[in-house]
């Protein structure tokens, strides 16, 4: 009787083994983070237009995916456009996109090193919206992640000037300007 077991399980272990290689590729995770690796690819190059169409074409598959969300908004956001009302139409869904997503990347631990880079695009979206408020707090929650965000503290300076508040305005230059001097002396 054991002798079967153990048999059994042997030939179930080999089985196994033989058709292991063929089973996760069709795991929907893994066509998942294929499809993204493609989008991500496409927007590198600076294809925005074609990242863009594949990531619609195939969110409602994953609708629960943080991905999907994130390179829409990316895309939408850096995709060239020839009219007022479809830039703003692009930049509110860009920044409607990370927003709804912005609770997840924070509480998990997974984005901990991206966040700075999430919070940055979250701002450049509400700020080419003219939505300087938003952008400012999500700036300042960037450069709360990395107070070495020479970029994020440019931005900074910029939004508070389109806001009128020139002294925190001249304080983010001036902390821009100190990065990018140090970052000088370093080479």
């Amino acid at each position: 009787m054991l002798r079967t077991d153990l048999a059994g399980i042997v030939i179930v272990f080999i089985l196994l083994s033989m058709f292991w290689d063929i089973i996760p590729q069709h795991h929907p995770a893994v066509e998942e983070k294929r499809i993204v690796q493609t989008i991500e690819k496409l927007f590198k190059e600076k294809k925005y237009g074609e990242s863009l169409e594949l990531v619609e074409k195939n969110r409602n598959a994953y609708p629960y995916s943080i991905s999907f969300s994130y390179w829409r908004a990316l895309n939408l956001l850096y995709l060239p456009v020839k009219t007022l009302p479809e830039r703003n139409k692009n930049y509110g869904i860009a920044a409607s996109e990370l927003e709804k997503i912005m609770p997840y990347i924070e509480s998990n631990p997974y984005f901990k090193d991206n966040r700075k880079m999430i919070y940055f695009h979250a701002a450049m979206a509400f700020g080419l919206g003219t939505n300087y408020k938003r952008a400012v707090s999500y700036l300042r929650k960037a450069v709360d992640t990395d107070s070495r965000f020479a970029e994020a503290w440019f931005n900074l300076g910029v939004y508070y000037y389109k806001l009128h508040n020139n002294v925190e305005s001249e304080r983010s230059f001036q902390m821009y300007l100190d990065i990018v001097n140090s970052k000088e002396e370093i080479f």
